[in-house]
């Protein structure tokens, strides 16, 4: 970069009251100085400039509940009882399967480094047997979706700087999986500061970023073109969810069905909270509009109320499966989109002398946008309550609950569950768990009425004595 042009760039700095990031820049090789600038030129100080004002000179404030009402939800028993009702959605769900009209789109941002895997989640060895990765079990579940409905169904993957190189060399390693439409983007940047307002430096000297929250998918996917795309395609319709949760049903027709019956804009699935202390999201209703309350915004009231009959007051969790209109995504990655929240981090910054500062308490702030919060603005959502023990077993944690652990024997469970249905007998624990590993495989069957209906249809039936993987 030309001197003036530099001399400019560090003017800019200046006058947000951020010129102490170019103070090692002197001391920096060429291709790190450049690095430097590029990034330093993406950032809108203007913008950053106006968070910092409104957002950070006020501490994050506990919700108040006070307004605030239980969730209207269609419950799981609605599809248990399959009356005509459920039937006639089942059909316009497959109806816009069919047409092509449905996309599938995971957030996958995340890396493993919590798990004590290093590589971005998604490439986690997560099922029983095989140790398929999440994307592996995503992706046959959208191929068989694919069979069984003839249509293509595209797969959005949303990465970030950090694991979007990784990502898509493990895609190419497994040729997709073989799946002919799997395009991946980056979700956006945006510098962390310190409480006092300042951009930090990274280990390497520079400006620290971190991406800007699962809610920032709406702004990468207009950005990058790829809504236009999904548009000149004929599909309208996608379907969201995270990368930890290998239970998720990626293309649901009950769930698509509900969606496009009730014009929906946005919908959400939702599962009967566990405990006060459960750390999911809270689905409620403030002045007829639905939204969901972060577990670390609630207030202690919020979390512990009960109802007469000893229930919790607000007992439907979030699991991050939505269902976005296409159109309503795009007005959402527009200027008038999601508002950014704060969240205090840890972060390793470089401090005036250049040594890495690696705190043991909070010191920094990042800004991350929730994708919930466009709930409030979509026209009728849906709130399906579904299923815990089918389609909800995070990975959050290195062990214990919500761990890699938790989550393979949650599958165990529904293996278990599967062939009972059946009438398989198998021998297990006290807990439900099987004394030996099974795993069945989406490409055999990818929810309980399907297992069903391919293991009648097997002129000869596997005998399931000892470790099982059925595809």
């Amino acid at each position: 970069m030309k001197s003036v042009l530099l001399d400019d760039l560090i003017k800019k700095f200046e006058t947000a009251g951020q010129g102490h990031v170019f103070n090692l820049f002197s001391e920096y090789p060429d291709d790190l100085k450049q690095e430097f600038i590029n990034r330093a030129q993406l950032i809108d100080l203007g913008h950053m400039s106006s968070l910092i004002r409104e957002v950070i000179l006020r501490d994050v404030q506990e919700e108040c509940s006070e307004s605030l009402m239980p969730a209207e939800l269609i419950s799981s028993s609605f599809a248990s009882n399959k009356s005509l009702d459920y039937l006639n959605i089942i059909k316009m769900g497959e109806e816009a399967i069919r047409a092509g009209r449905v996309a599938a789109l995971v957030v996958a941002g995340g890396q493993g480094t919590r798990l004590g895997f290093n590589g971005p989640k998604g490439i986690l060895p997560i099922t029983p047997v095989k140790r398929k990765s999440f994307f592996q079990v995503f992706a046959e579940k959208i191929k068989v979706a694919q069979e069984r409905y003839k249509c293509l169904i595209p797969w959005y993957i949303m990465t970030n700087e950090s694991n979007y190189q990784d990502t898509t060399l493990f895609f190419d390693q497994n040729h997709s999986f073989g799946l002919s439409e799997v395009h991946f983007f980056n979700q956006g940047l945006i510098p962390a500061i310190d409480f006092n307002g300042k951009f930090l430096l990274d280990e390497r000297g520079l400006i620290a970023t971190a991406p800007d929250g699962h809610g920032g998918c709406f702004e990468a996917l207009y950005q990058s073109g790829l809504l236009s795309k999904m548009e000149a395609c004929g599909i309208d319709l996608i379907s969201y969810f995270q990368v930890d949760n290998p239970l998720v049903k990626c293309i649901d027709p009950l769930f698509i069905g509900l969606h496009v019956s009730a014009r929906s804009e946005m919908s959400s699935k939702c599962v009967k909270k566990l405990d006060s202390a459960e750390r999911v999201g809270l689905f409620c209703k403030d002045h007829e509009h639905l939204k969901v309350i972060e577990y670390s915004y609630a207030s202690e009231e919020m979390l512990t109320r009960r109802n007469m009959d000893g229930g919790l007051f607000f007992n439907a969790g979030n699991i991050a499966v939505h269902l976005l209109d296409r159109e309503f995504a795009k007005s959402m990655g527009g200027p008038n989109g999601l508002k950014f929240h704060q969240a205090k981090k840890v972060v390793p910054y470089l401090d005036a002398q250049k040594q890495l500062v690696i705190s043991e308490q909070l010191n920094s702030i990042k800004f991350e946008k929730l994708i919930f919060d466009a709930l409030s603005q979509a026209k009728n959502p849906i709130l399906l309550e579904v299923a815990r023990e089918e389609e909800f077993s995070p990975v959050k944690n290195a062990k214990g609950k919500d761990s890699p652990a938790s989550c393979r024997e949650d599958q165990l469970r529904q293996c278990v569950r599967w062939l009972n249905a059946v009438n398989i007998d198998i021998p297990c624990t006290k807990d439900g768990l099987p004394l030996f590993n099974i795993e069945i495989s989406p490409l055999f069957a990818d929810t309980q009425d399907a297992f069903v209906a391919k293991w009648q249809s097997l002129d000869k039936k596997p005998e399931i004595v000892g470790e099982t993987y059925l595809y």
